[in-house]
């Protein structure tokens, strides 16, 4: 865990992830509970910052279900966590909140957890809307709440004031997701309108989007690799028509009976406790 912080505080999220690769994160190669799972705020910090660097190597899809699972771990235990721990984890929470409202804005992706879904809506409605739209001030503003501390991997010239080199690193972290985002500005509203459509001219959407139908073909081809299949709608090109298939999944009961079960479990433990 301390090793993964401490590259993820320097800007190297690749090296971040390379030293937990030996650890036994499927639980199912040993009977005995891993080492980082004993303490509760090492397994916090250990995701939150393995969840982050996905963020910043742009896989989003293992960001979202990094952090979702450590943020249902503390949802089924915030009645055992210790008194002097409920500030530190509801900040840490609400830091893997932003983290994956993002990821969500940035790569829409078919299943994520209904009780994030609906955290992430009833809590921040207007802010998720603004991400969805691309807003590069709301981006800034989760970013700079929800990034962890960075600091300046090399030594610092202390003779050059002006260079600034410790106070810019967090800046230099924001830059790097800042151009990801400038490269996405048009796809939130390609992808609002391939929704729309099963079949579509890329004249017409090129005039839906305000761009050039010369410059469309590139921004759909970033749209399908950004997207990885993840995306609700999944499309392809054949001779100037987008054709948009149906990805659409047809409701179970059983994703719903097992969810009040398990709530139900989860209510009868507390009132035993209680007695």
């Amino acid at each position: 865990s301390t090793w993964v912080r401490v590259h993820v505080m320097c800007g190297d999220y690749y090296t971040a992830l390379k030293t937990v690769d030996n650890l036994d994160f499927r639980g199912n190669t040993t009977d005995q509970v891993p080492m980082y799972m004993r303490v509760t705020s090492c397994y916090i910090t250990l995701y939150y910052n393995m969840g982050f660097s996905y963020l910043m190597m742009r896989r989003y899809s293992e960001a979202v279900k990094t952090l979702t699972q450590v943020l249902l771990y503390i949802q089924r235990t915030q009645h055992l966590a210790q008194p002097y721990l409920y500030e530190q984890t509801a900040k840490r929470s609400e830091q893997m909140y932003k983290l994956i409202a993002m990821c969500l804005s940035l790569c829409p992706q078919r299943h994520v957890d209904d009780s994030i879904q609906s955290y992430l809506s009833d809590k921040y409605p207007d802010q998720v809307a603004r991400l969805s739209r691309g807003d590069e001030s709301m981006f800034e503003e989760f970013f700079g709440y929800a990034g962890p501390k960075s600091i300046y991997p090399g030594v610092p010239n202390y003779n050059d004031v002006p260079t600034k080199q410790i106070t810019q690193a967090l800046g230099q972290q924001w830059s790097v997701l800042q151009s990801e985002l400038r490269q996405q500005h048009k796809l939130p509203t390609i992808r609002s309108y391939l929704k729309l459509y099963t079949k579509i001219s890329t004249a017409k959407l090129a005039s839906f989007a305000d761009i050039p139908e010369s410059t469309l073909r590139a921004h759909i081809m970033c749209l399908k690799h950004k997207s990885r299949g993840n995306a609700p709608a999944d499309f392809s090109l054949d001779k100037g028509v987008a054709n948009v298939a149906d990805t659409r999944v047809a409701p179970t009961l059983a994703h719903f009976y097992i969810k009040h079960i398990n709530k139900l479990d989860q209510q009868v433990l507390e009132l035993a406790q209680i007695r």
